[in-house]
């Protein structure tokens, strides 16, 4: 019966079930529960650089689900994201900034990050050649800024002084534009 229904008699049908059929869980979160974090923690300390890839296309994944993100800031997972800054690798730099970004996007994360200080570590992205590094490191702090305790650390990091001087030395007008909004 239901392949003769219209899209729309088809949806309603779905729509008024009693008893819908669950979507089932992640199958990886309930293989390792909430392990799962205290390991790609330990495989992001490792220093092959493919292995170090895939652990951030795997946090970037999760993190698109916010109990995911609030699980692993229970685990010192943050703290290896920031330690990729400073990696050589350019992808392994814009996937850790990446995540960052998501991080900020909610409301325990930015409570830890800006209780961790985490604002001037970030700010050092600013200086990035790569152009989508320094971009999520702006949209970092713009998520952040968005709260008035989030604004202040921001203001007390003396960020401030860093975006005046990248506003003579950037030459892409998109990240201007982001520059200009975080000032404001």
């Amino acid at each position: 019966m239901e392949e003769k229904l219209s899209y729309d008699r088809f949806m309603t049908l779905h729509r008024n079930q009693v008893n819908p059929v669950p979507h089932p869980k992640s199958t990886l979160t309930f293989a390792y529960g909430n392990l799962r974090y205290d390991m790609l923690e330990k495989s992001l300390k490792s220093k092959d650089d493919v292995l170090r890839k895939k652990v951030l296309i795997e946090i970037n994944e999760d993190f698109h689900q916010a109990d995911k993100l609030n699980i692993s800031l229970e685990t010192e997972l943050l703290v290896q994201l920031v330690a990729c800054f400073q990696d050589k690798n350019h992808e392994i730099r814009e996937l850790a900034s990446r995540a960052i970004l998501k991080v900020a996007g909610t409301e325990m994360g930015r409570v830890i990050f800006v209780s961790n200080n985490l604002i001037e570590v970030t700010a050092t992205l600013f200086f990035d050649e790569v152009k989508k590094i320094r971009e999520n490191a702006y949209r970092t702090l713009l998520n952040l800024s968005e709260f008035t305790f989030g604004c202040q650390a921001v203001i007390d990091a003396d960020v401030l002084r860093v975006l005046v001087d990248k506003l003579t030395s950037e030459p892409e007008p998109d990240i201007l534009v982001l520059i200009l909004e975080l000032i404001n």
